[in-house]
């Protein structure tokens, strides 16, 4: 038996707690990239999201509350804040909304399913899946069963500008690529294509659109049907095409010129303008300058209505020719296949004829400032008034069908092209509160 002395035993300890050191080290490196079975926290590219609960379980400190008048109810959370909350989709019956930190899902009733926790950046629903996508946090996407929450699947894509478009059944993935996945399943559909930059994407008029740059820095705008078939594989002379609009033959963008922050330096220098590209052969039809980056651009069956100037403007989507301007007018809602909602200087609220400008009906000036036109999609136009009072409008004539005391309503950037997409269901409007709050509001 040999005996160590006490430098050799303390050697011996110096050792020995380097080694365990440098072990537990690496057992900590390793646990956080994810290589072994428990978590120590999320990982950014981490490739199993939060769970979903039944009712407030997944997301403790959220708050529906019912209430009165117009409004159904309101929901908030205390659980912090989502990067960037998406507006609320209607989906299965109900409603996906991100409030504060919480991503949930309710009834119109305003009665709680289920609840997420996580910072997901944007939505998009088709059929009973909603698929949602997140920033730097979470440049992946989680596709979650709408009733129950359940996770359906996941994608490997990176989304990090959380560019989604669902329909028919199928959903677009935008971002350092693009591609087509079933809804319900995640089957990829497309064939794959070349890597580039693709932050907008559109679903409408049977189409799912992408628009970007190819990997050489050109504009580039492709668009698949339901199946994942590529219609569409355009270059247009335009820095980051944004698709707008979509008729039965022209797809319609315009120019990015950096607003969103989505664009190369070199769009922010860009001329604004529209650009018509024919659906069968991806031949640009026409392109017109633009004063300014409209605020608002909808498609009312084979016409273009964008504000040029602050000026609502009638475009023919196959020529790009002006039909009609309506100088004494703002924001515009397509309220049918062939006509379109503005509020007027005066304060009223005009129907028009989408192709000929011709005034259908005029209601009297409406009190207080008008903030937003809203198209319920069920024969009404909610009018929202800086005294936070709504007006329910019927579409046919303008007859004032209801009001009331609203919610304080979130408001669009006055430079953003689009207003937020309209989420209706059950004669109830789901629409996020300037508190970071969403409330559902009755329109039927």
């Amino acid at each position: 038996m040999v005996e160590v002395g006490a430098a050799g035993k303390a050697a011996f300890d110096r050792h020995h707690g380097r080694l365990v050191g440098v072990l537990g080290v690496v057992v900590l490196v390793l646990l956080r990239l994810g290589f072994g079975f428990v978590r120590l926290g999320p990982h950014p590219l981490d490739d199993r999201p939060p769970t979903a609960r039944l009712g407030a379980g997944g997301c403790p400190g959220l708050q529906v509350t019912p209430a009165r008048g117009q409004v159904a109810w309101t929901v908030r959370s205390t659980a912090g804040s989502t990067y960037v909350p998406f507006d609320p989709l209607a989906v299965d019956g109900g409603f996906v909304v991100a409030a504060g930190g919480c991503i949930a899902s309710v009834d119109t009733g305003g009665r709680l399913r289920w609840s997420i926790r996580g910072s997901f950046s944007a939505a998009a629903a088709s059929g009973g899946t909603v698929v949602l996508s997140g920033f730097e946090g979470w440049p992946r996407v989680v596709a979650l069963d709408a009733a129950t929450g359940r996770r359906r699947w996941t994608g490997s894509e990176d989304v990090r500008w959380g560019a989604l478009a669902a329909g028919d059944g199928s959903v677009l993935l935008g971002g350092t690529a693009i591609a087509v996945r079933s809804a319900a399943e995640g089957r990829r559909l497309d064939t794959g294509r070349d890597a580039g930059r693709f932050p907008y994407v559109l679903a409408q008029g049977g189409l799912l659109v992408a628009g970007g740059s190819s990997p050489s820095g050109s504009g580039a705008v492709v668009a698949f049907d339901r199946t994942g078939r590529t219609v569409t594989d355009a270059k247009v002379d335009i820095a980051v095409p944004r698709p707008v609009a979509v008729t039965a033959e022209v797809i319609v963008v315009q120019s990015d010129r950096g607003a969103s922050g989505a664009g190369p330096p070199a769009a922010a220098s860009e001329p604004v303008r529209l650009a018509g590209i024919a659906r069968t052969t991806g031949a640009v039809l026409w392109t017109r300058p633009l004063p300014d980056l409209p605020a608002t651009a909808v498609a009312a069956g084979d016409v273009l209505v964008v504000a040029v100037g602050g000026v609502p403007t009638g475009i023919e989507a196959a020529s790009g020719r002006t039909l009609w301007e309506q100088p004494n007018a703002r924001d515009i809602v397509a309220v049918g296949d062939r006509t379109v909602a503005v509020a007027t200087n005066g304060g009223a609220v005009q129907a028009l004829d989408a192709r000929t400008g011709v005034v259908r009906w005029t209601t009297p000036p409406i009190p207080g400032r008008l903030v937003r036109l809203v198209a319920t999609g069920e024969g009404a136009v909610l009018v929202a008034t800086s005294d936070d009072w709504l007006r329910l409008l019927r579409a046919a004539d303008g007859a004032m069908v209801v009001e009331g005391a609203g919610p304080r309503l979130a408001l669009a950037a006055s430079r953003d092209l689009e207003l937020p997409p309209v989420a209706v269901t059950g004669g109830v409007w789901a629409t996020r509160l300037d508190d970071g709050g969403v409330a559902g509001v009755r329109v039927g």
